[in-house]
């Protein structure tokens, strides 16, 4: 059994969710603080998912992956990058990675 937001759910759910995966290229060591945030947000408001960069990110040369978990494809999402401050503690703000993109099927990894 897997807990998310409270509720217990089953491992065999949860390991046919489906992954949404995206590279962000930024150098991994020019992140800032702790608190860098990416948002995956459909716009039914069905899908809400806020990831702290620090935590999920997987490094690679120039570019970190994330991967977003229990997206739901055909329907349209933003994603919103939230870069609070650099490595020398200057405000950076926020931008949108993509806006209004419908996730189809093809765009999605079904890890088991």
């Amino acid at each position: 059994m897997v807990e998310k937001k409270g509720i217990t759910v089953p491992d065999f759910i949860m390991e046919t969710f489906n992954h949404f995966t995206i590279e962000l290229y930024v150098d991994p060591d020019e992140l800032g603080g702790e608190d860098d945030t990416i948002s995956l947000v459909s716009d039914d408001g069905s899908y809400e998912q806020t990831l702290k960069i620090k935590e999920v990110a997987k490094k690679s040369g120039n570019k970190i992956t994330i991967t977003f978990n229990g997206v739901v494809p055909d329907k349209i999402y933003d994603c919103e990058v939230d870069f609070k401050e650099d490595a020398e503690g200057n405000p950076q703000g926020s931008y949108y990675f993509f806006k209004e993109y419908k996730i189809i099927e093809d765009d999605l990894e079904n890890i088991k």
